[in-house]
């Protein structure tokens, strides 16, 4: 145990003697919570609610110190990641001096370490663990991979940005033969992990303060798909295609997915993404990372807190977390970055037939009675001369049919509604269904969505937010308003 805990049951007597029994049943709270029992309730949290309850009283605070608790928390290899924080990942001698000369008063400090990106490889590279759970994830910079022509300023460049981790992307111009292959050895904890590549189709800058993205040399990603492969030195491999769109936005696509079945497994990764057909050229798109994630963790797509009155659990889920109909394809749909949303990014439709956002989730909720909300706008809204300004040109079709909102449930539940949509201008919570929780610890699948597919007309000008799931009856705050839909 770590010197944060200063002794299990010396909270003011001898050995065994709580508090509670020398101050007298009156005088007993939860400050007199023994910190062995403190412990073992920080042992069944993750690491941010450890951090919380810690400012909680002296017992919270003594435990959440203890280094019991926060090894149970690191990864089983977290010997092997703390080696390139003590200078055993490359980089230059003096930085390797720097790391050697640190050293951790507890595991608290050791997984508060980890959780700050760990560069290697001369920084091309780095680990970091997520701080809700404490897995690794990895980023590997454009300059650590191998691009063909890379080297040739007719076909590439590199340019500075702050919109890189790594504080540079590679932006092709133009190429007949275009691969970009990386490789990796690490010793990954056990479980499963996806691999991804951030790319971005245009090319951005800023003008008078603004970002600007110019698509001028975008051209030949629609022709053929670009082939992702993934395989490690034990035998496993992954194969998969898929059309680059979203210009103006970064996006991350999946590569593919590998497995570590064995502790202190050191594996060999190579990947890699191409479109060698050499008919075209193609051209106008920027290269940032290769990013490893575990399998399911969706970054900065997915949030839930405790509304403050009560501790009810609620939630948020993106528009990018969401299975939309033709997000890919920008005659549709496009990705509006903005700050009315909690997710900074909006799904902007500007015209189609077939309306449909499916959301999936697995989630253990409280037992309680739950309702789920589409946030909706009707209308493009910007800035201009510093007010907000909504534009209404491409809202259409919504008037001829009613949306169809449907809620099922892995335990059989199931809600269908419909609704015409209104109000343009203002943002609004249209209801989708309510779900019963009717069991401590019930891990319960939810899918939802909203359709509007009958292809006699279009429809446009709508913003997707999110979907938000509240307990049934509660009111947020900041809501302006709510639509009630009818059955």
């Amino acid at each position: 145990m770590g010197a944060g805990v200063s002794g299990l049951f010396g909270l003011g007597g001898d050995e065994g003697e709580t508090s509670a029994a020398v101050g007298g049943a009156a005088a007993a709270g939860l400050g007199d919570l023994p910190e062995l029992c403190a412990a073992e309730v920080l042992l069944r949290l993750d690491a941010p609610e450890i951090c919380r309850l810690a400012r909680l009283n002296h017992a919270f605070r003594g435990a959440a110190g203890a280094d019991f608790v926060w090894e149970a928390k690191l990864p089983e290899n977290y010997r092997y990641l703390m080696s390139f924080v003590e200078g055993g990942g490359g980089g230059d001698d003096g930085r390797q001096l720097r790391r050697r000369r640190w050293r951790p008063a507890g595991k608290k400090e050791i997984y508060a370490r980890l959780a700050r990106p760990v560069p290697f490889d001369g920084g091309s590279k780095e680990f970091w663990l997520e701080k809700s759970k404490g897995r690794v994830c990895m980023a590997l910079s454009s300059k650590s991979l191998v691009i063909t022509g890379i080297d040739d300023r007719r076909y590439w460049q590199h340019i500075p940005t702050a919109e890189s981790r790594f504080h540079s992307v590679a932006y092709l111009q133009q190429i007949w033969w275009f691969e970009v292959v990386g490789e990796i050895d690490f010793s990954f904890p056990v479980g499963t992990y996806s691999l991804y590549f951030r790319i971005h189709l245009g090319k951005f800058y800023k003008r008078f303060g603004r970002r600007v993205c110019s698509t001028e040399h975008v051209h030949g990603w629609d022709k053929k798909p670009v082939r992702f492969q993934l395989s490690t030195s034990d035998g496993q491999h992954s194969l998969s295609q898929c059309s680059l769109g979203e210009p103006g936005s970064w996006v991350l696509y999946h590569a593919g997915d590998f497995v570590v079945s064995k502790p202190d497994q050191t594996i060999k990764l190579k990947f890699s993404m191409a479109q060698i057909d050499c008919t075209h050229t193609k051209g106008g798109l920027c290269v940032d990372s290769a990013f490893i994630y575990p399998k399911g963790f969706q970054q900065e797509r997915m949030e839930f807190w405790l509304e403050k009155s009560k501790g009810r659990v609620c939630m948020a889920l993106s528009s990018k977390s969401l299975v939309i109909t033709g997000i890919d394809d920008r005659r549709y749909w496009q990705h509006i970055p903005t700050a009315e949303s909690r997710f900074h990014s909006v799904a902007y439709l500007q015209q189609i037939w077939w309306f449909e956002v499916v959301g999936e989730i697995d989630f253990s909720f409280p037992v309680g009675t739950y309702s789920l909300y589409f946030r909706i706008h009707l209308g493009k809204f910007y800035k201009r001369f510093g007010r907000r300004v909504c534009s209404t040109e491409h809202v259409h079709g919504w008037d001829k049919k009613p949306v169809r909102f449907q809620l099922s449930t892995s335990d059989g539940q199931h809600s269908l509604s419909q609704c015409s949509l209104g109000e343009p201008g203002s943002w609004v919570l249209y209801h989708a269904g309510d779900f019963v929780v009717s069991k401590p610890d019930q891990t319960i699948k939810l899918k939802f969505s909203m359709a509007q597919i009958d292809c006699t007309h279009t429809k446009g000008g709508l913003c997707v937010d999110s979907a938000f799931i509240y307990p049934k009856g509660f009111q947020q705050e900041r809501m302006v308003r709510s639509q009630k839909c009818r059955c």
